[in-house]
């Protein structure tokens, strides 16, 4: 993970890093997430429906992996 985007993931215990589905995620198959202003491929364990929030929990490459919240 590169430096930049690293902090992007500091966490605290009052802090949460969130976006919203914008294209359904399927368990193996990538769907979209809005985030910070800018649209992300994301994959997930579990189906995500659009308009759901959900909580980054790392990246791969250019991939954000969520869960739902």
């Amino acid at each position: 993970m590169s430096t930049a985007f690293s902090r992007l993931f500091v966490r605290q215990a009052d802090v949460l890093i969130a976006a919203v589905v914008i294209k359904a995620i399927e368990p193996g198959i990538k769907g979209r997430v809005a985030f910070q202003g800018s649209h992300w491929d994301a994959e997930a364990d579990a189906s995500i429906p659009e308009n759901t929030p959900v909580k980054i929990i790392g990246k791969e490459n250019i991939t954000l992996k969520v869960e739902k919240l």
